[in-house]
């Protein structure tokens, strides 16, 4: 187990949350549950996953257009007080200007920095000093507040950012010696993302990481069987979670036939599955849905929700980890086309669709779907 698995065995009623008291994703549960509705819970990455990337997949239309159905799935959600969550690799300051300029909807909750922050939306300005103001396209103001709770569970897990960047200056010094002995082609090149921030955060002990819980390098590879060697290296180096995903910004413009490719490691006290799987057990959530498209959500749609959607266009590096998922599990895989069950042996059971249309349609298609199929959004007791 790595110390970073530290939600498990919890007890709810020892757990004293006063940030969710006025807050958004409270208030859209407490009123489904009035209706006699299933409380249900959307936990997606962004890019390419809640949003398509007009830059990649429709470069002749402009923003809005391009935008348009992740709006028509904001709005379904609303409509039906369905709370969102952003679950994503980029920090809070790099999500809320794409909030502002109405690219992104408001979500209920944002987990950032690869789910190592929690940020949630509340219903009045009383906030502490650090909560996040946005200014919407509306002229309205949304606050965010910080939950103070689960950074406490991070605290707990022993993650100390400076021992985990003094062990990356060996692990990358280790790859560098490796890389003498190989050719340009064969270097895996290993290297912090943000080598000057983790050089001053090592040379002076009042320098303040940007993000406390994640450390983040670079490097290259030929296979998928050189990546996950070097990501058991990193989780046996460090003692937690190593997630890996492929650099797209660098990827997608590789020649047809490159094999050599960029990746991101971040190493981490937890996954993606976390900040979701604590939500759901806070609230007693009935139906949580998760929805990724890249390695660094393969842990989160493995680990977290009851259903777990592969939107159309996810990279191979996700497709073969749910394939191999899959697999393992045998004669308790059940189901033709886009849907598989997992059923386990207490009953339980777990859906997995793997769409064919682009990011947020994708979502929408299996919601409809499992909507006729279960009644999702029924009360939780068949009436």
């Amino acid at each position: 187990m790595f110390e970073g698995q530290i939600f498990e065995g919890e007890n709810r009623e020892e757990r004293k949350n006063d940030v969710y008291t006025n807050a958004v994703f409270r208030d859209k549960n407490r009123e489904r549950k009035e209706k006699g509705l299933s409380t249900v819970l959307l936990a997606t990455d962004i890019d390419r996953t809640f949003i398509s990337n007009f830059r990649e997949v429709a470069a002749e239309l402009d923003e809005a257009e391009a935008w348009a159905e992740s709006a028509r799935l904001a709005n379904e959600l609303a409509g039906k007080n369905i709370p969102l969550m952003y679950v994503t690799g980029n920090g809070i300051d790099n999500v809320i200007p794409r909030i502002e300029s109405g690219e992104l909807a408001l979500p209920s909750i944002i987990a950032s920095a690869v789910g190592t922050e929690l940020w949630v939306l509340q219903n009045d300005e009383q906030l502490p000093e650090d909560a996040k103001v946005i200014a919407l396209p509306s002229g309205e103001t949304a606050f965010f507040e910080y939950d103070t709770a689960f950074h406490e569970k991070l605290e707990a897990s022993g993650y100390d950012r400076r021992e985990i960047a003094q062990k990356g200056v060996e692990f990358v010094d280790a790859f560098w010696s490796g890389d003498c002995q190989k050719t340009a082609e064969e270097r895996n090149g290993m290297t912090f993302q943000d080598v000057h921030q983790e050089e001053a955060l090592l040379a002076d002990p009042n320098v303040l990481p940007t993000q406390l819980y994640k450390t983040s390098f670079y490097f290259f590879a030929r296979s998928s069987e050189e990546v996950k060697g070097i990501q058991a290296t990193a989780e046996e180096l460090f003692g937690y979670r190593a997630i890996v995903c492929e650099e797209l910004g660098y990827n997608t413009k590789l020649l047809a036939g490159e094999s050599r490719k960029k990746y991101c490691l971040d190493i981490l006290p937890i996954t993606k599955a976390d900040p979701v799987n604590y939500l759901a057990q806070e609230f007693d959530i009935d139906y949580t849905i998760v929805a990724g498209d890249s390695g660094n959500d393969a842990v989160m749609l493995e680990e977290a929700g009851d259903l777990a959607i592969i939107v159309g266009g996810a990279r191979e590096e996700l497709k073969d980890y749910i394939d191999e998922l899959l697999e393992d599990e045998g004669d308790r895989v059940s189901g033709k086309g886009s849907f598989k069950k997992v059923s386990e042996e207490n009953g339980e059971s777990k859906l997995y669709y793997t769409g064919k249309q682009l990011g947020p349609e994708s979502i929408m298609h299996a919601l409809k779907i499992l909507d006729r199929g279960q009644n999702m959004y029924k009360s939780p007791s068949g009436d």
